[in-house]
């Protein structure tokens, strides 16, 4: 399960190819049809990514 804020750049690389692997696993379960992200998912990626104070 990946952790919400990695420990270092290193944690965070391992973290991203998961999350990938995790997409390209759910993409081969659906065959020919893509994982569709709504407009919202980048945002909520991407404050995931920095570190609360």
């Amino acid at each position: 399960m990946p952790r919400l804020l990695p420990e270092s750049d290193r944690d965070r690389v391992v973290e991203i190819l998961e999350l990938r692997h995790q997409i390209t696993a759910l993409e081969r379960q659906l065959g020919k049809e893509r994982v569709q992200f709504t407009s919202t998912d980048p945002v909520f990626l991407a404050t995931l990514l920095h570190r609360l104070p």
